[in-house]
């Protein structure tokens, strides 16, 4: 049995009518199948095409948002930004003070070239960071050759430093300050912290 209210045509199903329901295996629930009219069929597919709504309703698109991003393109690293193999590696650094040379722990942060030169940003445990020039003897140096005990110098020679650990495959910064082997020596009481 079919009613017409606005514009839209409602079934009223009819339980009698319908017969007796079929039941779901699973749950138990009844349900009744009935064949759906070409008619009314063909009033859901006339109904499911876009149409845009009347000119009476005044309904229009937003504005275009200029803070939702289109371009997704990834952007090139920054020339400062650039990778070295001593980038990320905690190091000892061998510098004067005042008549004898001490080492201090420090940690390589950042790395750039400038006027062709190899210039790598060292972050130090008292929270004081300063830049040193690469030696030629280690600019070409392959990662597989930077390990924990690698010595060398920046500045032409004037300063020596030690590696004491390097990162793992897609690990960040080591902080590396104290004087232990490994990083769980302080906690397992093998060595003392830094002072």
């Amino acid at each position: 049995e079919m009613t017409v209210e606005k514009d839209c045509a409602v079934a009223v199903f009819d339980i009698e009518k319908a017969g007796a329901p079929t039941i779901e295996p699973r749950f138990e629930t009844k349900f009744w199948v009935e064949t759906i009219s070409s008619s009314i069929m063909k009033q859901w597919e006339e109904n499911s095409t876009p149409q845009l709504p009347g000119s009476e309703l005044e309904l229009k698109l937003p504005p275009i948002n200029s803070y939702i991003p289109t371009n997704f393109e990834l952007k090139p690293l920054p020339a400062d930004d650039s990778s070295h193999p001593l980038l990320n590696c905690s190091v000892k650094v061998c510098i004067g003070n005042g008549k004898k040379m001490q080492w201090y722990p420090a940690c390589v942060i950042k790395f750039k070239t400038e006027k062709n030169n190899h210039l790598l940003l060292l972050h130090f445990e008292d929270e004081h960071e300063q830049w040193y020039t690469v030696d030629s003897n280690i600019v070409d140096t392959d990662a597989d050759a930077i390990d924990a005990g690698f010595e060398s110098s920046f500045d032409n020679g004037k300063v020596k430093f030690k590696v004491t650990a390097v990162p793992r495959e897609g690990e960040g910064i080591v902080f590396s300050y104290g004087d232990a082997d490994h990083d769980y020596d302080v906690e397992d009481g093998v060595a003392f912290p830094p002072i």
